[in-house]
């Protein structure tokens, strides 16, 4: 775990599990690990959440300040589900 000046905190493992957690002074908080599992989940002041995993798996997951919330697969799976704040829902 380190640290910067400006407050920035960030926690990393080697590269063979290559995880990174970090936060910064608006509050953002990422986490992620390496190519091979490539996971990423951040969320911002504004609540917005973001999760996507890496290409075999293309898996993400966000919602926006609207209340929007997009979740779709890759290609082969070619599934998208997501609603809107009128509360319309596709899949």
């Amino acid at each position: 775990m380190s640290s910067d000046p400006e407050g920035y905190t960030y926690q990393s493992s080697d590269p063979v599990g290559c995880t990174y957690q970090s936060s910064d002074p608006e509050g953002c908080t990422y986490q992620s690990s390496d190519p091979e599992g490539c996971t990423y989940q951040s969320s911002d002041p504004e609540g917005c959440i973001y999760q996507s995993s890496d290409l075999e798996g293309c898996t993400y997951q966000s919602s926006d300040l609207e209340g929007c919330t997009y979740q779709f697969s890759d290609p082969e799976g070619c599934t998208y589900q997501f609603s809107d704040p009128e509360g319309y829902t596709y899949q």
